[in-house]
């Protein structure tokens, strides 16, 4: 083998080197427009996660407040139903119980019936009232209302450290006599 043979030979192989560098450069050139597009698509991911983290805060906020007002509204109506149940007791306590004909033996169905005992009544002023009340409430009513104010009152409160699980909306039972 000759000199001449020789350098022709490393001149083919450094060409062939040089092909496959120029080869893997274009394969590399084709993967970083790749990953720059991928960049451009990452950052508008990135910018709309943070605008819904955004939303996310200040919805957070907004139902930290309506939590704080839903307590207190509900604070306000069972401190109004604790009222409502102490007059409704204190009603039923004064009231003058009068026995049914069946009750009454024969020589005390002539006799009259004594006086009702006038006691003061402490009352908070009536709210107005949703429907026209047409007479006063049968004693079975008043205390099926005192039994569900009872048990309204007497239903455990979430505590403020923890998230509120169940909200329960009371209103005022409205008596009417109906038969």
């Amino acid at each position: 083998m000759s000199s001449a043979n020789l350098g022709m030979i490393i001149e083919i192989l450094v060409a062939m080197l040089l092909v496959t560098t120029i080869c893997y450069c274009v394969v590399l050139n084709s993967r970083l427009k790749s990953l720059r597009a991928d960049e451009h698509i990452l950052k508008a991911t990135i910018g709309e996660l943070l605008a819904a983290t955004e939303i996310a805060e200040r919805a957070i906020i907004g139902l930290k407040a309506t939590t704080r007002e839903a307590e207190q509204a509900l604070g306000q109506k069972l401190r109004d139903a604790q009222t409502m149940r102490n007059d409704l007791q204190h009603m039923t306590s004064t009231q003058v119980r009068v026995p049914q004909p069946a009750q009454i033996p024969e020589q005390r169905i002539a006799a009259p019936l004594p006086a009702p005992v006038q006691q003061p009544v402490r009352m908070a002023p009536p709210p107005p009232p949703a429907e026209p009340v047409l007479s006063t409430p049968a004693p079975q009513q008043v205390a099926a209302a005192l039994r569900g104010l009872d048990q309204a009152l007497n239903t455990p409160r979430p505590s403020e450290a923890a998230p509120a699980q169940d909200f329960r909306v009371f209103t005022r039972p409205t008596f009417s006599n109906r038969g």
